[in-house]
């Protein structure tokens, strides 16, 4: 065993990977250009390699027709929000049986990204913990555009949660979620499909999921103006619609609770007037 190893040890001494070789660079992004998707994520796990705080997503560039790799460094201050490891059985239908894949199209839920840090937070702890819920058995992709991503990433986190991220064009971010769901994998895994989105760019993968056998939940988040932001062609494919509140909303409400809280710590206590004999 000892002689395996140190033949193994021998061969790998010079041995070089791709992140030792010169890559062409975009003139768009500036970042090293890998030929496809299968170099990148070469290159994505070397560079990851070693660090737990180093999370590095691959994507592909619209302009150079390449693939890049965008790295993230999470704060291990940062504590993300985890779905209950408790499943709850007496739920009844709004928690179905069965393992869910959620797929969150982050800017959609947030009307082009509008969302600041705070109300990301209090949306995103909402939307794991109260409604529509993820559980310790779900497994949730995130998309979005490079540029919210750099944003977003640092809060919208947990152990079943996973980035992908998309060119900075249009569509960018529907592209590399789209791209990111092998259909047939996961209706052997997975029991329903939860579209985190009215874009109307899930709808064919929404009918496929169908003919797959899953159940298809689309939530939507509301419109302050009451408009639906649900498109046609989407809805007609869902199994079930729901809508969560909008992050403006909640960060009122969440607004309103902490005043409640001030005030009720520091009002003057009340004592009660004796009786009349």
């Amino acid at each position: 065993m000892q002689n395996q190893q140190r033949e193994l040890a021998r061969r790998s001494v010079g041995r070089r990977t791709i992140a030792d070789h010169k890559q062409p660079t975009c003139t768009v992004t500036g970042l090293p250009r890998y030929r496809d998707r299968h170099q990148g994520l070469q290159a994505a796990r070397e560079r990851a390699r070693g660090n737990v705080h180093v999370k590095v997503s691959t994507f592909h560039c619209h302009q150079c027709r390449g693939y890049h790799h965008e790295v993230f460094t999470e704060a291990a201050a940062l504590t993300p929000v985890e779905p209950p490891l408790d499943v709850d059985e007496n739920a009844g239908a709004s928690r179905p049986s069965g393992r869910r894949l959620f797929l969150v199209d982050i800017e959609n839920l947030t009307r082009g990204a509008r969302a600041n840090v705070s109300e990301l937070e209090v949306f995103w702890r909402s939307f794991v913990l109260d409604m529509p819920g993820v559980d310790a058995r779900d497994h949730v992709v995130v998309g979005a555009a490079r540029r919210v991503a750099r944003r977003y990433r640092p809060l919208v986190r947990g152990k079943n949660v996973k980035w992908v991220v998309g060119h900075d064009g249009a569509d960018g971010a529907d592209e590399a979620m789209l791209a990111a769901i092998d259909l047939h994998r996961a209706s052997r895994n997975f029991d329903e499909l939860v579209i985190a989105s009215g874009d109307h760019a899930f709808a064919p993968l929404a009918s496929r999921a169908r003919l797959a056998g899953m159940r298809v939940h689309v939530v939507i988040a509301e419109h302050p103006g009451g408009r639906s932001p649900l498109a046609r062609a989407l809805g007609v494919e869902a199994s079930a619609i729901a809508s969560v509140p909008s992050v403006t909303r909640l960060q009122a409400e969440a607004n309103r609770a902490a005043i409640r809280a001030v005030a009720r710590r520091f009002a003057p206590a009340v004592t009660p007037r004796p009786m009349a004999a």
